[in-house]
């Protein structure tokens, strides 16, 4: 299991399905929050003990999830779709240079395989934060 999925689940388990009332005592943004069950970002080690407080998981087990992701197993060339992937993706609208660039394609994979798994209002909160960063910016 992923630290992403561990942390949903013992989310949820611990009563808070509301991402944003989970946020708020966690003291990020429901984005953030999401981007971390999508296995799309890391929470720092403070932050992981703050969720394990809250959801009265084993500390512990969740450092071992984060720190066990294997590092560097892929090279860049093997996240490349072959020229039979490559004119699936062009049919669907999926800019080459959005998977022409590994950490692009790999950030965009997690997010497509975290929105199969989101209902419609949370992909909908999910667009709003990433739109009201992109005005800040």
């Amino acid at each position: 299991m992923t630290l992403g999925r561990r942390m949903r689940r013992a989310r949820i388990d611990a009563g808070y399905s509301d991402e944003v009332q989970f946020g708020e005592a966690l003291e990020v943004s429901p984005a953030t929050l999401m981007a971390w069950e999508a296995d799309i970002q890391r929470p720092s080690d403070d932050q992981l003990e703050r969720f394990a407080e809250l959801t009265g998981v084993d500390g512990q087990e969740l450092a071992s999830l984060a720190s066990s992701v294997p590092q560097g197993i892929c090279r860049a060339v093997d996240l490349v779709p072959d020229k039979t992937q490559a004119q699936v993706l062009d049919e669907v609208g999926i800019p080459r240079a959005l998977w022409d660039d590994p950490d692009r394609w790999v950030a965009f994979l997690r997010l497509a395989q975290a929105a199969a798994e989101m209902s419609p209002t949370q992909i909908t909160l999910l667009s709003r934060n990433a739109e009201s960063c992109i005005f800040v910016l």
